[in-house]
């Protein structure tokens, strides 16, 4: 029974980010979301209070899951830093390609709980976001080796991970990208990312 309501919740995210992604936050519904289910309203509300409290659970939800995509490579102690930026690169597109509406549903909402949660251009951003403080670890560990040009780590950080935002949006949107088109964009992408921490201004 435990584990048949722990399923039940899971599906409830999974369908609530599918609908958010859809139908924005306007369409999101304890109703709608019932019938996508296959559950009735009132077993949402078991679940979730209030709206506010499903929405918040569905950008927690999604942003752990990336968290633990980028935590396998940025955590790595077998890489140099410049490998572990490339695949923190290509981690977070195959997050999108596999989840291209829990993508959109948390980090493209810009209304209600997720303009609190999502937001990601402020300072001292690694004290409260994890996926920014693995980030800003790699490149200060790089800047210390030699391999990156010094620069605020913080500040590089949030270059590079409002560029890969966007890049990672446009293959979330645009999904009928050719598979060879979007991988020489990536590696392009990476070459110019590794070679702007590099360049000693």
């Amino acid at each position: 029974m435990e584990n048949e309501e722990k399923n039940t919740k899971q599906l409830i995210l999974e369908k609530g980010a599918l609908l958010l992604a859809q139908q924005g936050i306007e369409g999101l519904s304890m109703r709608k979301l019932g019938a996508l289910v296959g559950v009735s309203q009132a077993a949402i509300y078991r679940h979730f209070a209030n709206k506010e409290e499903l929405l918040r659970a569905i950008i927690q939800n999604g942003y752990g899951r990336l968290v633990s995509t980028l935590r396998a490579v940025l955590e790595n102690e077998y890489q140099s830093p410049a490998q572990k930026v490339r695949e923190a690169v290509y981690a977070y597109i195959n997050f999108v390609l596999e989840s291209p509406d829990l993508f959109k549903a948390v980090l493209l909402q810009d209304s209600g709980p997720a303009r609190q949660q999502v937001h990601s251009v402020q300072k001292d951003i690694g004290k409260n976001r994890e996926t920014f403080a693995m980030f800003i670890k790699v490149l200060s560990e790089g800047m210390a080796k030699g391999d990156f040009a010094p620069a605020d780590p913080e500040l590089s950080s949030l270059a590079i991970w409002a560029s890969l935002t966007g890049l990672a949006s446009r293959i979330a949107v645009e999904r009928s990208i050719a598979p060879d088109l979007r991988n020489q964009l990536i590696e392009r992408f990476c070459a110019i990312i590794l070679g702007g921490l590099q360049y000693k201004y």
